[in-house]
């Protein structure tokens, strides 16, 4: 089992929260600061794709987080670096959770608020 020291990483949660908007009727999801979690991030592989017609380029990683939070694919977290890691899967690991996250290099726009 791993020990405390290897959770080095202290990143910011952002909890996502689905909304429909009264005007569209569309499925808006909006993001929160709620606190802070001790991760340890490992960038597995570069990512290169294109999304909305533009080369996006980035990381893909494994985000341990230290405990059982409560997290959904649907939150973001951010590093002190202004790195924002999306979540694609969650898995149960030894005292703590595995994440399958990625970034992208250049900003996108996942309204953040707060």
């Amino acid at each position: 089992m791993a020990g405390a020291g290897i959770y080095n990483t202290r990143l910011r949660r952002l909890v996502g929260t689905r909304t429909q908007d009264d005007t569209t009727g569309q499925e808006v999801l909006t993001h929160a600061g709620t606190g802070y979690l001790w991760c340890a991030v490992e960038e597995t592989n570069g990512r290169h794709q294109s999304e909305y017609g533009a080369t996006q380029t980035g990381a893909d990683a494994t985000i341990r987080v230290r405990n059982y939070p409560t997290v959904t694919v649907d939150d973001l977290l951010e590093d002190t670096d202004g790195n924002v890691w999306r979540i694609d899967a969650i898995h149960a690991g030894e005292n703590e959770i595995i994440l399958d996250a990625f970034r992208h290099d250049v900003l996108v726009d996942y309204t953040i608020e707060g």
